[in-house]
């Protein structure tokens, strides 16, 4: 758990063991505290929607509503490339690695456990990786 009091993945949100499932008020206020804390980093409520707008439309590609671990390996990917690019000296993690973590995120990400991200779900994912950005950046 970070200062905000969110569980969060490891370095550029990469968990390695599921979390149990939590109920909705915890869910609601891991939420609430997800955002107070890209808040407080100076993201704007309208930023972050942004980019859960964006990642969403660029991560689901075959519009079903969800994302599975493949789609999920493809936005680590452009997530990682994005990295690479700002910061030239970051370890990339190889493709086998990448698709390792897109299966260890999705099993700490899915909440209701039915294999792939939702909406919700994967706004909640992105929120993270854009507080682990922001905080890395102000490292």
């Amino acid at each position: 758990r970070n200062a905000s009091g969110c569980s969060r993945a490891t370095k550029m949100g990469c968990g390695t063991s599921a979390r149990p499932q939590p109920s909705d008020k915890a869910a609601d206020n891991e939420g609430e505290n997800l955002d107070k804390a890209l808040a407080d980093m100076g993201l704007t409520a309208k930023d972050v929607d942004a980019a859960c707008k964006a990642s969403w439309e660029a991560t689901d590609k075959d519009k079903s509503g969800s994302v599975d671990k493949k789609e999920l390996s493809s936005c680590l990917k452009r997530f990682f490339k994005q990295i690479k690019k700002a910061h030239p000296g970051a370890n990339i993690p190889p493709k086998e690695k990448r698709d390792e973590q897109a299966e260890k995120m999705l099993e700490e990400m899915d909440e209701d456990s039915n294999g792939s991200l939702d909406h919700d779900e994967f706004n909640k994912f992105v929120k993270i990786l854009l507080l682990e950005v922001v905080s890395a950046d102000e490292d």
